[in-house]
């Protein structure tokens, strides 16, 4: 396996020789009528025209596409996911080994210990590029080929992203971003190149990979990557950023690679608006929260860490949602972070600014997203624009544009139309794909749309200058950049031409390409072009001062930087940050006053700008004069000091853990607990003394610290924090668990949930600590008594014995607290646990019974057999379950004779189907083969896993539904106001459906699709199709609501062919679920009455 990668990367640097063809052919679905069919079935907006460009079989699994000024589609096909990609939702039982991978090497070893357990051939299936062509003209593909493919190694895919220009293409596949070339202009790549190598570095969930390939106004490439991480490590290159998402850009040959952005999750796409501004829109976390319109400016960060992922508890997925990470801005919010926009979408992927022509005014500076939800019928594309608010920007008109598609790219061909890839169906391969042409109806004829493709077409190479520089004020984005481009190219000579155009009385739009082209040359010769840019720093245009001092920052202009210090107390927020972020590239000790006086205006205000600042002041590398600022007086200057330390990482930022302002105090145990800055652990931890001062998010890092270095002082420390009244509840409970687990070693690190090992401490420092403190928590309110009874008997501390007696004994509490406490005795060797146990046998509750029977069972070992008839006459159901439990564990002959009784009246139908799963457990357990049949798992049968149907745990089936990683419910899914918005909300769903009906579609999701998401697809006698939401289905007749939301009834005979369309839920998705947890599952959703 290993040599055969190395020969793939060997030999994928080298020309691919003109007679080499493509031995790959993955299954792909045969020409039909379905791609023309399914147009009835799209919402598409008035004044437009939908019409079908390609389908397979010229295209399959389209992951993403461009086009290029040819009108040549170049998409990128995907055949590895989920058989040469791997999601690890799919391997849960090595999360802990892909969390604490820190290389594509590393994940490549993995993959096959994986294979090594179970055969798997990573490389069997390829990733690639097919070129695609309307030849003839008539608005129809009539050709295609493999442009490109052997993208098969083993840590490859899934591929995702394209750039074409001219005969170069950059591609991105993990663990590689590539250059491609048709050198010999024969529509196949000839030539190959990895310019960067190191992306993927963990497994993580399926579709996080490398894509977003777009390139800047600064002829720079700009790409992203999700939360599977990078680490480079070359001679030119060292980025480590394993736990998260990222921006990069580099040089067209990929010199210069540098992280953009940074704390991203999955952010498929990027995008330049007209004015050189970044934006994408990052997908959620299934967990409750939303995805996220982000403005990507220079050295932001998010804050996503790939570890939130997994965390489960106190809160899923951690400071992501305890601490609102996701939302747009709101006071209490992490400051460290560039907070989004808004949130919107749910599964944000394809993402396209218009560039001017081909549409109506209307849509002018306005962005398209395609939101992929599984399913067609509520996935599509929206359309809004942004508008600017401060340094920053604000969104304006979200609304659906295209609807019922299921989209994953968008993108405008030179001939001003939209085109739109349709993956079909589902999250699994379709094995199909098509294209579709989106028309506006007078403008696509239009003079000036028929300009713009004859311009793109015939190329800007060959153009006189003359014409370059008026091109440059075009109403198309695309000819503006092309023409900068082709003018950039040709080097100093252009620079009086580019000068003439800056500093004239041109449109806005002309003079900022002809900053940018003068940005290009000027990388190669700042001496010449630094001057003309300078007196533009004072021009009256504020979009001129931002644009010239981005572009000076970019040649580190040392002529520019006192100028650039003046503008920080520019009129406009716009100029004012683009000159903080200039001084980045032109660090000094002298920049830090006037950084620090606009600190003080801005006050935290304005995000953007305090950003700027930050960033400008961490290039200085002082942390000393940083540090200084502890004293002053001013928030705005302590927090921009502190943000600024820790992007130092410096350990001066321990001066700020007792600031006044306490989301200063904040932010500094933040970056201490989290980056780690491990030289301040220590003062973090010593924090922990000023107990009720502290916000919980801040309690947690000094506990997380504490329990780090885990010394006697620390575990006593944490047992007064948690005896404190004036400690949350929250946090008196957390801090009780710390001691529980005190002598425990953890893999993954209790904040961040990233691999981040902690050493085992000595457990008799913590039963000291808690048994000091146990009057003082068992005096506090019941939550918090009964986990330090619950603690104290984990840890054999037998001073507890008399308090669980008295909780057993307290019929006001509830039960499962009380056969808690009975267990406990129990592990105690209490004296009076067996009289304790047999009075227990008739409680009031049913769980303390249950408790009580699997207790005195092992205290009196004929009580099983003797009482079993009694209790599977007259005992509850978790009475049952227990002593089904009791029998199976034990070894004697009666008790196996029992349990074939119990298997043949289960066979029979005799048993309550609550307790078929234990008996069949038990009796596989006691080697009666006949079990296995009442657990019955081929879907396909009759009475399918019946053994779900009853005696699950209503409360382990939530835990199942809200935090179980591997099927994600809340990812589409909305119970009691949290969750996804892709499936039905299930609030009522046990009062409106039987047990049987939620089994079914757990299991069998095509079968039961909900009222309100049964797409269909009619074809009629008369030739004509209907597509809609299934509304009422009568005996003679179908009622429909189409897409506009009126009814249409067609009556039963008319219809010639019905279609429905597919569920959204994966049909394999239940086998993540252990059998118990299925069942669990479904008790919760039963039990989800209002």
């Amino acid at each position: 396996m290993i040599s055969s990668m190395i020969l793939i990367f060997s030999l994928a640097h080298l020309p691919i020789h003109q007679d080499a063809k493509p031995v790959y052919t993955p299954t792909i679905s045969k020409e039909s009528d379905e791609a023309q069919k399914a147009l009835g079935g799209f919402k598409v907006p008035k004044g437009f025209n939908l019409k079908l460009f390609a389908a397979e079989p010229h295209l399959a699994n389209p992951v993403a596409f461009t086009i290029d000024n040819k009108n040549r589609f170049f998409v990128v096909e995907t055949f590895r996911l989920h058989t040469g990609a791997l999601d690890i939702r799919s391997y849960m039982k090595w999360l802990d080994d892909d969390l604490g991978l820190k290389s594509v090497e590393d994940r490549t070893k993995l993959l096959q210990n994986i294979a090594a357990e179970k055969p798997h051939d990573f490389q069997k299936d390829h990733d690639r590029i097919k070129i695609i062509i309307d030849r003839d003209g008539d608005g129809k593909a009539d050709f295609s080929e493999v442009y490109a493919d052997g993208f098969n190694s083993i840590p490859a895919g899934i591929a995702a992203g394209i750039l074409v220009r001219g005969n170069k293409t950059w591609f991105t596949c993990i663990p590689d971003l590539w250059l491609l070339q048709d050198t010999k202009n024969q529509g196949k790549a000839d030539s190959r190149t990895s310019l960067h190598n190191g992306f993927g570095v963990h497994i993580a969930f399926i579709g996080h990979d490398l894509h977003g390939l777009t390139m800047g106004m600064d002829g720079k490439i700009y790409f992203s990557i999700g939360d599977r991480g990078t680490n480079i490590s070359n001679p030119k290159n060292k980025i480590n950023l394993p736990n998260m998402g990222a921006v990069f850009r580099c040089d067209q040959d990929g010199s210069n690679l540098e992280v953009f952005y940074k704390g991203l999750r999955n952010p498929q796409e990027l995008a330049f608006d007209a004015y050189g501004n970044l934006f994408t829109v990052d997908n959620n976390s299934d967990g409750g929260d939303q995805a996220r319109a982000i403005y990507l400016v220079e050295g932001g960060d998010s804050g996503w860490r790939f570890g939130y992922q997994f965390i489960e508890k106190p809160n899923a997925r951690g400071p992501w949602n305890a601490e609102g990470l996701w939302k747009p801005r709101f006071e209490g919010q992490p400051n460290y972070i560039i907070p989004p926009m808004i949130n919107m979408s749910s599964g944000p992927s394809g993402l396209v600014y218009y560039p001017g022509t081909g549409f109506s005014k209307e849509y002018d500076n306005h962005f398209f997203l395609c939101d992929f939800r599984g399913a067609p019928a509520n996935s599509g594309i929206w359309s809004f624009s942004f508008k600017k608010e401060g340094a920053g920007f604000s969104m304006q008109n979200p609304k659906q544009f295209l609807w019922s598609i299921l989209a994953t790219d968008v993108d405008f061909g030179p001939d001003g139309n939209m085109y739109v890839s349709d993956w079909v169906n589902g999250w699994n391969k379709p094995g199909k794909g098509r294209i579709y042409k989106l028309s506006d109806d007078k403008e696509s004829a239009s003079p000036i749309t028929k300009e713009v493709k004859t311009l793109l077409g015939e190329g800007f190479e060959n153009r006189s200058d003359i014409e370059l520089i008026k091109l440059l004020e075009h109403v198309d984005l695309r000819v503006r950049r092309e023409s900068q481009f082709a003018l950039a190219e040709k080097g100093s000579s252009s620079i009086t031409k580019f000068a003439s155009v800056a500093k004239g009385e041109t449109s806005l739009f002309s003079r900022m390409h002809a900053i940018w082209g003068l940005g290009q040359i000027g990388r190669k010769d700042g001496a010449s072009v630094i001057p003309i840019l300078l007196p533009l720093l004072n021009d009256k245009d504020p979009e001129i001062r931002a644009q010239s001092a981005k572009v000076l920052g970019e040649l580190k202009a040392k002529e520019a930087r006192k100028p650039l210090l003046a503008m920080l107390n520019d009129s406009e927020p716009r100029v004012q940050f683009f000159a903080s972020q200039a001084l980045v590239k032109l660090p000094s000790i002298e920049n830090i006053p006037a950084l620090i006086e606009l600190l003080d205006k801005n006050q935290n205000k304005d995000v953007y700008l305090r950003h700027g600042c930050v960033v400008a002041l961490a290039a200085i590398n002082d942390a000393k004069a940083l540090s200084a600022y502890a004293k002053n007086n001013s928030p705005g200057i302590r927090m921009g000091a502190t943000l600024a330390l820790r992007q130092l990482e410096s350990e001066e930022i321990s001066n700020f853990l007792t600031d006044s302002n306490q989301e200063i105090a904040d932010e500094a145990a933040r970056a201490i607990y989290d980056i780690p800055i491990a030289k301040s652990l220590t003062d973090l931890a010593q924090t922990i003394t000023l107990g009720n001062t502290k916000t919980t998010h801040n309690l947690r890092r000094v506990l997380a610290a504490n329990r780090r270095i885990g010394t006697n002082q620390n575990a006593i420390e944490i047992a007064k924090l948690a005896a404190k009244q004036q400690t949350p509840n929250e946090i008196r409970m957390e801090a009780l668990e710390y001691l529980e687990k005190w002598g425990e070693e953890g893999k993954r690190d209790f904040i961040t949930g990233l691999a981040r090992p902690t050493k085992a401490a000595n457990t008799a420092d913590a039963i000291n600590a808690l048994k000091t403190n146990l009057p003082a928590l068992l005096g506090a309110d019941i939550k918090i008594s009964k986990e330090t009874i619950r603690v104290a008997a984990a840890l054999k501390i037998n001073e507890i014995i008399p308090e669980l007696i008295t909780s057993l004994k307290n019929n006001s509490l509830e039960g499962k607290f009380r056969a808690d406490s009975l267990k406990a005795l129990n592990s105690l060797k209490a004296p009076e646990t067996k009289s304790l146990a047999e009075a227990a046998l008739a409680d009031a509750s049913d769980l303390v019974r249950a408790e009580a029977i699997r207790v005195y069972s092992h205290l009196q070992p004929d009580y099983p057999e003797k009482s079993a008839e009694t209790i599977f006459k007259k005992g509850s159901l978790k009475e049952q379950q227990a002593l089904i439990g009791i029998l199976g564990e034990s070894k004697s002959p009666s008790s196996k004779d029992k349990l074939k009784g119990l298997v043949q009246d289960a066979t029979s139908g005799k048993t309550q189907p609550g307790v078929l799963l234990e008996i069949a457990e038990a009796g596989l357990k006691a080697g009666i083969g006949e079990s296995k049949n009442l657990i019955q798992d081929d879907i396909s049968k009759p009475n399918a896993m019946a053994f779900a149907l009853e005696g699950g745990d209503k409360e382990a089936g939530k835990n199942v539904f809200f935090q179980k990683i591997a099927v994600a419910c809340l990812r589409c899914h909305k119970v009691e106001g949290q969750g996804g918005d892709v499936g039905p909300e299930l609030n009522g769903i046990g009062s409106k459906q039987k047990r049987e009906y939620l089994l079914e579609s757990l299991i069998l999701p095509e079968k039961n699709i909900a009222k309100g998401f049964e797409s269909l697809l009619l074809v009629l006698s008369n030739g004509k199709t209907v597509t809609g939401i299934l509304k009422q289905d009568k005996p003679n007749e179908l009622v429909l609501m189409d897409f506009e939301g009126k009814l249409i009834t067609v009556k039963k005979t008319d219809i010639d062919e019905k279609k429905a369309g597919k569920s959204a839920m994966p049909a394999d998705l239940y086998k993540q679920l252990s059998r118990y947890e299925l069942r669990d599952l479904v008790e919760y959703l039963a039990s989800l009455k209002q």
